[in-house]
């Protein structure tokens, strides 16, 4: 089948659904780390089923958090200045705006 030569997705729309491919990667490798964590603790319900917490998942966030910062500080920045200091990207720029 052949698509109509404007219905391909716009660089703008594939980059979009990129990041959200991304975050929902991250969102379901998150959970399974909760979920992990929770089996680890073993700490079951009346049905016998384990029982994931928010402290389960709060973590994970904690961890996620806490490897983001020491990813910054090994790098001296973070994903946009790294970027930014290869020119591969600069989150700075508005539309409009006239380059320096």
């Amino acid at each position: 089948m052949v698509r109509p030569k404007n219905s391909w997705p716009s660089q703008e729309t594939a980059c979009n659904l990129k990041v959200a491919l991304t975050c929902f990667r991250r969102t379901g490798i998150a959970f399974q780390t909760a979920v992990a964590l929770a089996e680890y603790d073993a700490e079951k319900d009346e049905e016998g089923k384990i029982l994931l917490t928010d402290s389960h998942l709060r973590a994970v966030v904690e961890l996620s958090r806490d490897f983001k910062d020491y990813l910054n500080d090994l790098h001296k920045g973070d994903e946009g200045k790294r970027a930014e200091r290869k020119y591969d990207r600069l989150d700075s720029f508005s539309k409009g705006e006239t380059l320096k």
